[in-house]
């Protein structure tokens, strides 16, 4: 039998990694229309929620410069790692979303976007929460604006919030407007990829993310303190919930929106709706059975419960090692369990928090930046408004926090810190109740050393420190209330 020589072994298996590394890399050319640059224009891309199966934060793809070029226009060419045909986002304002192709490359020639009454506005008509205008060439192109192309004929996908008012709408108005607005965007992208010729996978990541728009919409007046009972939404409208489920995987992993969807309709709807109290120890045993008894496909059921385990690790509920243990049995392989242990084990091991190392808690910005909580000790007393995009209490005291900072801004720091688990929920209701200023996500939520100091264990709360970094009232009253004002004014 004839050998195969060893050394062309090797130069095959190098052709084929490096192959391998080419089909990895997706490659953009930025440009500004209008005048040069003096820096480099680039933005980083961040994978979807569920890409890799991460619970935390979504991830900055690596990435690399490869060439910057100023002529009359700044160039800048910037090659990604990216492995595997996906949505994303290029972080530039709040994120703007595209479709990365492996292997692939895109011109994004880039213009200022002009605001509309004090917003930016896409096609004059719907909020925009990316501020420069993007327009593509190169192979491809149809698909890489795809998005955009839906944002400005049907509003933007993601952030797409539809706020309810139990005063000023029905519940009847409010799905039929949802829905109204779902169906248009189906046709428009049925539409756009015939015309383009668009490949099914990313039609189908298109499509999966519009209907995760609308769920995670349908579900907002049942979310949080405060709102309507499923009992009574509409028959149609509960017909709707009813038949809701998450059974694909592709979606999940590959789509920013989908594993969002999931969690909201399990917690808010599917939890409610079984009467299942979850910050019980029963209540966790019976919401995790719950998700296991739901027979979604294994990924998806996986990241649920791991979702579980993270929101309750340091609650010291009684079958939490049970239910720990159960979890590793039935995911052996599972990319959650490493960090799940690292919190539960520093939980059990870590003393009750001080002030000071509340002072060093993890808080993020609208960018994505983690930063320490004393960053914003800057010489001025502080109000912390602590809040989700969820609460329903937390966003009625929102006018009043607005009175008092107009009233008061100049001398005292108001901080919006978000509770929110996800960071695009938080993001979206930010930019609708018009707090970009001074607002926050706080690592860990309900877990942070922060909350575990102050014993937050529900929202609003409001606490005041000086302007020396010094707690006053760890429990300030509401901003509707005068005792706050009076409280504000012994600082001056």
């Amino acid at each position: 039998m004839k050998k195969f020589p060893f050394d062309r072994i090797v130069l095959l298996l190098s052709l084929v990694s490096f192959s391998i590394l080419l089909n990895a890399q997706f490659r953009i050319t930025y440009s500004y229309l209008t005048g040069t640059k003096e820096d480099s224009a680039y933005y980083s891309i961040k994978a979807p929620y569920n890409d890799e199966l991460t619970i935390n934060h979504a991830k900055r793809y690596p990435y690399k410069i490869i060439s910057f070029v100023k002529k009359d226009t700044s160039f800048t060419t910037v090659v990604y790692d990216i492995r595997d045909t996906t949505t994303a986002f290029i972080f530039e304002g709040l994120g703007h979303e595209i479709f990365v192709l492996p292997g692939g490359s895109v011109n994004i020639y880039m213009e200022k976007m002009e605001k509309r009454n004090g917003k930016w506005k896409l096609n004059d008509k719907y909020d925009s929460y990316w501020f420069t205008k993007f327009s593509y060439t190169g192979k491809n192109q149809t698909i890489y604006r795809l998005f955009d192309s839906v944002g400005y004929n049907t509003g933007n996908i993601n952030f797409d919030f539809i706020g309810f008012k139990k005063d000023e709408l029905s519940l009847q108005s409010f799905y039929d407007s949802i829905t109204k607005r779902y169906n248009n965007r189906i046709s428009y992208i049925n539409t756009y990829c015939s015309k383009y010729l668009i490949p099914q996978n990313i039609k189908k990541l298109a499509l999966a993310e519009c209907w995760s728009a609308y769920i995670i919409n349908l579900i907002y007046p049942i979310k949080g303190n405060n709102r309507v009972s499923v009992f009574e939404l509409p028959s149609i409208y509960q017909k709707t919930l009813e038949k809701v489920s998450f059974t694909d995987v592709y979606a999940f992993k590959k789509t920013a929106q989908y594993g969002i969807a999931a969690l909201d309709y399990i917690y808010a709807y599917a939890s409610f709706k079984n009467n299942i109290k979850k910050n019980t120890d029963s209540g966790f045993v019976s919401f995790n059975q719950f998700i296991i008894n739901l027979g979604y496909p294994r990924e998806i059921t996986e990241y649920l419960l791991a979702q579980q385990l993270t929101t309750y690790y340091n609650k010291l509920f009684p079958s939490f090692n049970a239910t720990f243990l159960t979890f590793k049995k039935k995911f052996p392989k599972s990319k959650y369990t490493k960090g799940i242990d690292s919190l539960f084990s520093s939980s059990l091991l870590a003393a009750k928090p001080t002030f000071d190392s509340v002072l060093l808690s993890d808080l993020f910005d609208s960018t994505g930046v983690k930063f320490k909580f004393n960053a914003l000790l800057r010489g001025k007393p502080i109000l912390i408004d602590c809040w989700a995009s969820w609460c329903g209490p937390c966003i009625t005291e929102m006018p009043y926090s607005k009175v008092l900072e107009k009233k008061y801004g100049d001398k005292i720091d108001f901080i919006y810190l978000s509770f929110d688990k996800s960071n695009f929920s938080w993001l979206r209701k930010m930019r609708a109740l018009n707090i970009q200023k001074n607002s926050y996500l706080l690592d860990n939520n309900f877990n942070s050393n922060f909350a575990t100091y102050f014993g937050i264990s529900s929202i609003p709360r409001y606490i005041l420190i000086d302007k020396e970094g010094k707690l006053l009232l760890p429990n300030a009253p509401r901003p509707s209330e005068k005792k706050l004002n009076d409280e504000l004014l012994k600082l001056f």
